[in-house]
């Protein structure tokens, strides 16, 4: 079923996007740097391995790399860094740099974690002014976007002013607002995430067979533009099935239609399989061997920034630690920025009215 919404109601809903995305953007050229931006851009380099070079044997996954090279080399790094992070924002980044005129091998050197901010910026491990406020640029853009479908969303489960207040509070959290300024994943992570929210939505009230294929379609995206959208996703599909076996079992919907929607989404699932694989060239060759080593990446990755975003050292963390860093993490921004040692850069961005409101 199709509401007609008024024109006035759509060019104030275009007018609302617009003010927060002019907040997103004022704040964008204080942002202090964070190492994920670097490492981002360098993997753009994979843009012009493949659509520029089309060279596909320098995608491919080689585990002689990881048992022969150096922990610190190039094709350690970064082929560790190609499984790591997802396809789409390297690949935008890249497109970006393309766009603005730089050749691969005008592209920063990856980001050196434990160097200074000093030593990465010497060693050329951080993109120059151009190519990194192109970035930031591409990436608020996908985050306004996904802004105006988080509207959509909350309008079709809500109403009107639930969405305006709840835009206001995906625009201004902190942690989310910092992130998506940034040339980091975020952008692409959140815009792919509303995208496939929304179809969710609009598949669980119209059932349409389209709905399923831009499901499977929009969840490949997903998983492909940040590999922990993996967790949502699968929610996502755990909870259209059990809704329609609710209406099932309250006999609201017959068994025919119970049957047809479940194998409509199988065939999304299958969908999203196939496109996550296809826009993952690293996966190719062995993809069970991939994901395996995904994995354990992914694994090392997380018990990392566990540690890392905590105020104990210890080697057992607390509940209470634990607890602490999720708050002050999630919705105050509050350590993000003091890994580079850019603690004026940081103040001064904390200390502005482009900060965000934390609770």
């Amino acid at each position: 079923m199709s509401i007609r919404i008024p024109r006035a109601y759509k060019l104030f809903d275009f007018i609302w996007i617009c003010l927060l995305a002019l907040y997103v953007q004022g704040g964008m050229y204080i942002v202090p740097l964070q190492g994920d931006e670097p490492i981002l851009t360098f993997m753009g380099r994979d843009f012009y391995h493949h659509f520029i070079e089309q060279d596909m044997s320098l995608l491919k996954y080689d585990e002689s790399i990881f048992i022969n090279e150096s922990r610190w080399s190039n094709k350690y790094m970064e082929q560790e860094l190609r499984l790591l992070n997802g396809t789409i924002p390297k690949y935008i980044y890249g497109w970006t740099a393309y766009i603005k005129g730089y050749k691969v091998n005008e592209i920063n050197r990856p980001w050196g974690w434990g160097y200074t901010y000093e030593r990465n910026l010497a060693e050329g491990r951080i993109p120059d002014d151009v190519l990194l406020t192109a970035t930031r640029y591409t990436a608020a853009i996908q985050f306004v976007i996904a802004i105006g479908i988080f509207l959509v969303i909350c309008r079709n489960l809500f109403n009107r002013p639930v969405a305006y207040l709840a835009t206001v509070y995906l625009t201004t959290n902190p942690t989310i607002l910092l992130d998506g300024r940034r040339a980091v994943s975020e952008g692409s992570h959140i815009l792919f995430m509303m995208l496939v929210i929304l179809i969710a939505v609009w598949l669980i009230r119209d059932r349409r067979r389209t709905q399923f294929i831009l499901f499977g379609l929009t969840a490949g995206f997903a998983v492909a533009a940040k590999h922990p959208n993996a967790i949502i996703i699968m929610l996502l599909f755990a909870s259209s099935g059990s809704y329609w076996i609710v209406e099932f079992l309250y006999q609201k919907l017959n068994r025919t239609d119970l049957i047809r929607f479940i194998t409509g989404l199988f065939i999304s699932g299958i969908i999203s399989l196939g496109t996550f694989y296809a826009l993952n060239p690293a996966w190719w060759e062995n993809p069970l061997q991939s994901a395996h080593k995904v994995i354990d990446l992914r694994t090392e990755l997380v018990a990392l920034q566990t540690y890392a975003f905590t105020d104990s050292q210890a080697s057992h963390l607390s509940l209470t630690d634990h607890t602490n860093s999720f708050f002050r993490f999630v919705f105050a921004a509050e350590v993000i920025d003091n890994l580079h040692n850019q603690y004026d850069v940081a103040e001064q961005y904390h200390q502005s009215i482009w900060d965000g409101i934390p609770i």
